[in-house]
């Protein structure tokens, strides 16, 4: 196995850092690859521990757990090793880990399409539920190697709101998109889809994202209402979605 680490050497602004990104996964050469920031930083042993858990599993993906640090990487405020039994269901709702917890086939992310140069908020989440519904499987790795930044200065904390739920509901119209033309994983996790979907319209709304940039979201969500798990069928927020369209639904949803 030939694992590339693809750094992102110097800051960039937001919007731009997926084109760096692409432009490492158009150049790499090795069969693996992991996104590094030049701000985050890897454990020594980060590599050694997660290259043999992707022995003999063509198109598997590792993931390990990380440590969340301010100034000093040796005293992180939280460290957080990773349980899951795939992809799916849980990165529905949020992202798993940073970008530099993750070991990846580099025809897989390829295949899933890299990263979206038109997202400017939550690209890395946007690549990884992609990257699920092309890879093999995925292999949790217990072993903390990653160390994450955060600071007053970085692009999380300095989102306003109005634009994180705005990015939010961006990419989740995206995933609902893709669920749409996979009936299979829609009925197998499309309750939670919807839930987590609506929670994004809501947001959104609560932010003031105005409705016509939320219009592939509430297009999305009214066909799962009609298509998908009789859980979410049947529910009383997509009744009022099918029957009376968003934003009524969204109004009646409110009074109990």
């Amino acid at each position: 196995m030939e694992c590339g680490v693809l750094r992102r050497h110097a800051r960039v602004i937001p919007f731009d850092q997926s084109i760096a990104r692409n432009r490492g996964l158009d150049t790499a050469r090795g069969s693996h690859v992991l996104f590094l920031d030049a701000d985050d930083l890897l454990h020594p042993d980060a590599l050694a521990n997660l290259a043999p858990a992707l022995e003999g599993r063509p198109g598997t993906v590792a993931v390990m757990g990380c440590a969340w640090f301010t100034d000093d990487p040796a005293y992180p405020h939280t460290t957080r090793e990773l349980v899951h039994d795939g992809f799916y269901p849980d990165i529905i709702e949020s992202n798993l880990a940073p970008p530099n917890c993750w070991l990846a086939p580099l025809d897989v992310v390829r295949e899933a399409g890299g990263f979206a140069e038109s997202m400017r908020w939550f690209e890395d989440w946007d690549l990884w539920w992609r990257v699920g519904l092309h890879a093999s499987g995925l292999v949790c790795v217990p072993f903390i190697g990653a160390r994450y930044r955060q600071h007053a200065a970085s692009q999380l904390a300095t989102t306003k709101a109005d634009d994180r739920a705005r990015g939010h509901a961006e990419l989740m119209s995206r995933m609902v998109a893709a669920f749409l033309e996979r009936p299979a994983l829609l009925a197998m996790h499309g309750e939670r889809l919807y839930w987590s979907g609506w929670t994004a319209l809501v947001r959104a709304r609560e932010a003031g994202v105005p409705w016509n940039e939320l219009a592939p979201l509430t297009l999305g969500l009214r066909q799962i209402a009609r298509r998908g798990p009789a859980t979410v069928t049947g529910s009383r927020s997509a009744l009022l979605l099918r029957w009376l369209g968003p934003k009524a639904g969204l109004a009646l949803q409110r009074i109990r």
